[in-house]
Formats: C-alpha cells, sequence, structure tokens
C-alpha cells in the first residue's frame, strides 16, 4: 500500500498539535493555567532544563524543553512555542507554594514542589532546583505566612 508523502506533511503538524496539547491536560500544566496562566516570562534564568509536572502514572517529562525563572515574586516555567498549545507560561506566587523538598540520588538532587490546593506537584533537578528552592526560602516563605495581628 503505498501512501501519499502530502498526507505525512499535512498530518505532522496536526498530529504535534493534539500531542502537545494532551500532555498538557494530562501532567497538569492545563490545570495550573487556570490559576497562574501569564502573558510571558519577564525573565529566562535557566534554559533547555528538564523537570516533571504531574503526580506518579500522570507524570510528564520535559526534558530539555522547559524555561525556568526564580523570582521574588514567584517561580516562572513556560515552554518552547512549539509545545505551547495547552501550556501557556505560568508565574506560580510565592504564597501558592507549600514546600519545596529535596531528594538526593546519585549524580544528582531532585526538588519537588509541593502547591497549595492543587495535585500536581512540580519536580527540578540540580542547580535550577537549588536556585528555585533558595528564592522561595528568602521570598516566598515571608509572603505565605499570615499578616501580623491577621485571624
Amino acid at each position: 500500500m503505498d501512501i501519499d508523502p502530502r498526507w505525512v506533511f499535512g498530518l505532522f503538524p496536526v498530529m504535534w498539535v493534539a500531542m502537545s496539547w494532551l500532555l498538557a491536560r494530562f501532567g497538569g500544566w492545563a490545570s495550573l493555567a487556570s490559576r497562574f496562566a501569564t502573558q510571558a516570562m519577564k525573565a529566562v534564568r535557566y534554559r533547555f532544563t528538564s523537570g516533571t509536572i504531574g503526580r506518579g502514572a500522570r507524570s510528564v517529562r520535559y526534558r530539555g524543553s522547559l524555561k525556568v525563572a526564580s523570582l521574588p515574586e514567584g517561580l516562572a516555567l513556560a515552554v518552547p512555542l512549539p509545545f505551547r498549545l495547552g501550556a501557556p507560561p505560568l508565574l506560580i506566587p510565592w504564597s501558592e507554594v507549600a514546600s519545596i523538598s529535596e531528594k538526593r540520588r546519585y549524580p544528582d538532587t531532585t526538588f519537588k514542589i509541593r502547591l497549595r490546593g492543587h495535585w500536581a506537584t512540580i519536580s527540578l533537578q540540580g542547580d535550577v532546583g537549588r536556585a528555585v528552592k533558595s528564592t522561595f526560602e528568602q521570598h516566598g516563605k515571608a509572603s505565605a505566612a499570615p499578616a501580623p495581628g491577621g485571624t
């Protein structure tokens, strides 16, 4: 059976868009976007970073395709344009981060970011995760604390 090559060239973009959209839904990026979507990242500190979003079997690995910025106002995440359908840039305020835990495994360390009121977790490795945890400890814990005199 011969397949006309025009079908392949026509179907490839459709399949790419469909897979990007499905992965964003499956791993939780689309759900995070409903709360934390932003127009664009203000600054990109780390490009072509790897990480995981989701939980357990519902995790999606972004190998070398994450842009990460650890800003005073929160954690910014984005994926390059070809993967962006259903996965807009995110800015997660530090007040929405419940905790960042560290797990050492040879050869690197994984930092797991748990959010308040959301099932998905974000995992980042090495220096990127370390920078995010450091910024959270500097800026995030203060913003997550109740206001003085508040109840």
